[in-house]
């Protein structure tokens, strides 16, 4: 069963089992009372969307490139998409799956190399979307927003998923870390905490 299962991940119809999946995962979710534990990928979608179209942002950069679900999301909103991932399986999945769409820019590598160089590239407010953890055991996030707030442009928006690992254990810096980080180094900006995503936006 297993190796049916991995045989049918490489498939096109892979991406179409996720895609159907997504609606009745959503709704089954809000039947059972919407539980914090785990936050469907929908409502990550819709909340990635909110935020591009209320500030205005066409250009996107993800660092966790995993299923390309949010890549296939935000493609009609975006006109130039960035998306780093360190896995052979993914990056290439990726590559299949999207067959060089002129919008997005695959990039395969480790996201606190990759990401500083592309930053200096970057010379729009953007939407940033970390999401370059392994569960809740490692996570790049230090190095991520180092290198974006030292390549910052104001009107910069970043959403980071799973903040509900964010306890300092393992890797994770604690929510007070995260507050100091802001208040130092993103000193116009604040921080909330919502769906288990932190947003950090223009006060």
């Amino acid at each position: 069963m297993g190796r049916l299962w991995s045989a049918f991940r490489e498939t096109p119809a892979w991406d179409v089992y996720k895609r159907a999946a997504e609606v009745p995962d959503y709704y089954f979710w809000r039947l059972r009372g919407s539980p914090m534990r785990r936050v469907p990928h929908l409502v990550k979608q819709r909340t990635l969307r909110e935020y591009a179209r209320r500030y205005g942002l066409r250009q996107m950069v993800e660092t966790g490139t995993n299923m390309g679900q949010m890549i296939r999301a935000m493609l009609p909103l975006m006109d130039t998409i960035y998306s780093i991932e360190m896995g052979d399986w993914s990056i290439e999945r990726a590559r299949r799956s999207f067959d060089r769409n002129p919008k997005l820019h695959l990039i395969h590598g480790d996201s606190t190399v990759e990401l500083p160089r592309l930053l200096p590239s970057i010379r729009q407010p953007t939407l940033f979307w970390l999401d370059a953890h392994n569960f809740d055991l490692e996570t790049p996030i230090r190095s991520e927003l180092e290198a974006i707030a030292s390549n910052f442009i104001p009107g910069h928006v970043i959403l980071i998923d799973d903040s509900k690992w964010f306890d300092g254990r393992n890797q994770y810096p604690t929510r007070e870390w995260m507050d100091e980080f802001v208040r130092t180094r993103l000193p116009r900006y604040r921080i909330e905490d919502a769906m288990h995503m932190f947003r950090l936006i223009p006060q």
